[in-house]
Parts: structure tokens; C-alpha cells; sequence
């Protein structure tokens, strides 16, 4: 791709990037901050960007999911990436292995994962949600839900109002 700017305020168009088999992020960026990780702006368009939860887990500060979210595998996202790397909004479409979602989601992470805060709606498609919670008793699943008022991200933490219509196939 042609990336123009300094080191601390980069543009990029036509990018393409491959990190081994590790990431893969096709598409355009606008960037602020790079040198300060705390307040490095990041607007991204994205047509592909697949990674797994484990190099997430290893890329960002602070970033520790649940075990449950390493079951996804692969993550693909084609979409919107506008923030900070701590808050952000994301949305789009995500496929993996366990289902594909669209989402339209904020993420505040500034204060760690207990007190983690996040809104906004995900539609899932065909889930899995009996291997995403080890529980037999569930199957697969659509689901629309909107998201408000969350917080934490660990069981213990987390709460959050949510408004969902769920079908289980």
C-alpha cells in the first residue's frame, strides 16, 4: 500500500498486511498518537482483518479474555475500527469459527477488564453456543441483541442491561 505521514501521525491506502499467519489486515488508515501507546487514534476501514484471540491477548495492554473467547479461533472482521487502542468502536461483520455476527459495539478498557465498559448491538448467525459455553444443553443460535450500561468483562463483574430475541435452531 502507499503509507505517507511521519512515524507519529501515519496514512495509509491500499494496505496490506501479513505478520506471519498470524494477522491479516487489508485496507485504509488514518493514524495519531503512534508514538504515545495511551493515546494513539486509530481510524480504520477495513476489508479483512483476521487474527485469533490469543495474538490479540499478546498485541494489546491489559487485554486478558475470558478462556471461552479463544474457542472463536480465526476471528475475520470486515468493518470499521475508530478509537483509541483501549476505547473503541468497532462495527461490522465478524465470522468464526464458532458463528458470524454484526456488530456495532463501543469497548472502554482504560480501567482494565473488572471494569470494562461496553454498548451497542450484535446480531449472531448460526453460534455455537453449546461449545462456546461447554454446555450441552444449549445449540446453535440467531440472535438480535442491544447492549447497554455494560460492564466487566469477567463473570465475576460483569453487568449489563440487555434487550435480546434469541431462536435457538
Amino acid at each position: 500500500g502507499l503509507i505517507t505521514g511521519r512515524i507519529n501521525s501515519l496514512n495509509a491506502t491500499g494496505m496490506v498486511l501479513r505478520l506471519a499467519d498470524q494477522i491479516v489486515i487489508k485496507g485504509r488508515m488514518n493514524s495519531r498518537n503512534l508514538s504515545d501507546v495511551n493515546n494513539s487514534l486509530l481510524n480504520l476501514a477495513l476489508s479483512e482483518f483476521t487474527v485469533s484471540v490469543s495474538t490479540l491477548n499478546a498485541l494489546i495492554p491489559g487485554f486478558n479474555p475470558p478462556e471461552n473467547f479463544y474457542k472463536l479461533g480465526k476471528i475475520r472482521f470486515n468493518g470499521r475500527f475508530d478509537g483509541y487502542f483501549q476505547d473503541f468502536v468497532a462495527y461490522g461483520d465478524l465470522n468464526s469459527d464458532l458463528g458470524t455476527a454484526e456488530l456495532d459495539m463501543r469497548l472502554d478498557l482504560k480501567e482494565g477488564a473488572e471494569l470494562a465498559q461496553y454498548s451497542g448491538s450484535a446480531a449472531l448467525t448460526g453460534f455455537d453456543l453449546a461449545k462456546w459455553s461447554d454446555n450441552n444443553a444449549f445449540g446453535i443460535i440467531e440472535m438480535d441483541a442491544q447492549v447497554k450500561d455494560g460492564k466487566g468483562l469477567r463473570l465475576e463483574s460483569v453487568s449489563a442491561s440487555v434487550v435480546a430475541n434469541v431462536n435457538v435452531l
